[in-house]
């Protein structure tokens, strides 16, 4: 039964990197004969790129949940762009990344990689992204680089030296994803305990004292606005990081799920 889900899953995800590579032909410069393929050996940040990286162009993508952002990196320059979507992220993310590429004078061709956000988040917005990616490498030998959304959170909170950083995802019914990370965060962090819980187990789950919150779970225990919860920068700055260890992702990204997904089956004829 889960090996058929998956399977399920699997080809959805397939139909969305078909129609999304379409929508990419159609909408961006794209010019395959132009592709050079360019060395990676890269610095540890978005401001410090080694020396020999002068022509690393890599493309940030994150539309986990309403809160949703990209970046591109070009030669150490970075821009952004992060908007909160209204259930909308089909329609959103292509123009906000035709802005940023087209504004740098690029082809999608002359990305050397795409990173993308995989959740947890909202089961049809993680998917945007993801097929996005996937569209934009397709014809290419960029590279694809997926990146959990609870690390995404927490690695704004990389130099908090004494505490475990919890990063919180709402995922409905009041309750939240939470994933904590221990000191110090890296790029290739992982959490040292995941799962959901009520919204109001939070505060005594994760006291004050041992346990920094963020993202946007945390607004009723921090006081915290609506402000990004999720820099597009800081995408970028763990895509370099993990370009620099030589980490990169499969050729194909799966989605993180809080819960599993509901797929219906097909009514018999």
């Amino acid at each position: 039964m889960a090996g058929e889900r998956s399977r399920r899953v699997a080809g959805r995800c397939a139909r969305d990197t078909n129609r999304a590579w379409s929508i990419i032909r159609a909408k961006i410069n794209f010019d395959v004969t132009d592709w050079t393929k360019v060395a990676v050996s890269v610095g540890c940040g978005c401001a410090e790129v080694a020396s020999g990286d002068e022509n690393m162009k890599i493309l940030g993508i994150d539309t986990s949940t309403a809160f949703a952002g990209v970046g591109l990196y070009v030669d150490g320059d970075v821009s952004t762009r992060s908007w909160q979507s209204r259930h909308n992220h089909g329609r959103e993310v292509m123009p906000a990344v035709m802005e940023l590429v087209n504004a740098a004078g690029l082809k999608a061709s002359d990305l050397d990689a795409v990173a993308a956000a995989l959740g947890p988040g909202g089961f049809s917005a993680v998917r945007v992204g993801i097929a996005t990616a996937h569209g934009l490498v397709a014809p290419t030998e960029a590279r694809l680089i997926g990146v959990p959304t609870h690390l995404l959170q927490a690695y704004r909170h990389r130099t908090v030296t004494t505490k475990h950083v919890v990063s919180l995802i709402p995922v409905g019914r009041n309750q939240l994803s939470f994933s904590v990370f221990a000191h110090p965060i890296s790029a290739s962090s992982e959490a040292v305990e995941f799962g959901i819980c009520e919204e109001g187990e939070v505060a005594s789950r994760f006291d004050d004292n041992d346990h920094v919150l963020c993202g946007e779970g945390t607004e009723r225990h921090t006081g915290s606005g609506n402000g990004v919860v999720r820099p597009p920068e800081h995408l970028l700055d763990i895509a370099l990081e993990r370009l620099e260890r030589g980490e990169i992702s499969d050729s194909f990204l799966e989605p993180i799920y809080s819960r599993p997904p509901t797929i219906t089956a097909p009514r018999a004829t």
